[in-house]
């Protein structure tokens, strides 16, 4: 029986690899390229403009090789869309404008849902 021992990076089903890997908000709204890991090194990896989080990429003939030798698996890249646990004020200020400018409350504004509940408006 083969046993193939669990990887930090990659899973692994039959021939092909699977990875996750965390990218900015940023990123995801805007697109740009990202290095991802592969076996013996690392690829570029296009991330189109308005990525979500769980989607998934395939880099073909990344996987494992086939016992035989003939061909090569698929890897594919799940990216996860990281949203930031502190800011700076310009940050702050920054994601603030993209709210407004979106239509969107956020905290200190009592114009949302439950601010209007709260108030009584309906």
């Amino acid at each position: 029986m083969l046993h193939v021992q669990p990887h930090d990076i990659f899973e692994r089903r039959d021939r092909d690899l699977y990875c996750e890997v965390p990218i900015s908000f940023p990123l995801a709204a805007l697109g740009g390229q990202i290095e991802v890991p592969v076996i013996g090194g690392v690829e570029k990896l296009t991330i189109p403009e308005g990525t979500q989080t769980g989607a998934s990429f395939v880099l073909k003939g990344k996987g494992m090789p086939e016992l035989n030798g003939y061909g090569r698996g698929n890897q594919y890249v799940i990216v996860r869309v990281e949203v930031p646990r502190k800011l700076n004020h310009e940050q702050r200020q920054a994601l603030r404008q993209y709210a407004l400018a979106m239509g969107e409350e956020t905290n200190g504004d009592e114009k949302g849902l439950f601010g209007r509940l709260f108030r009584g408006d309906r």
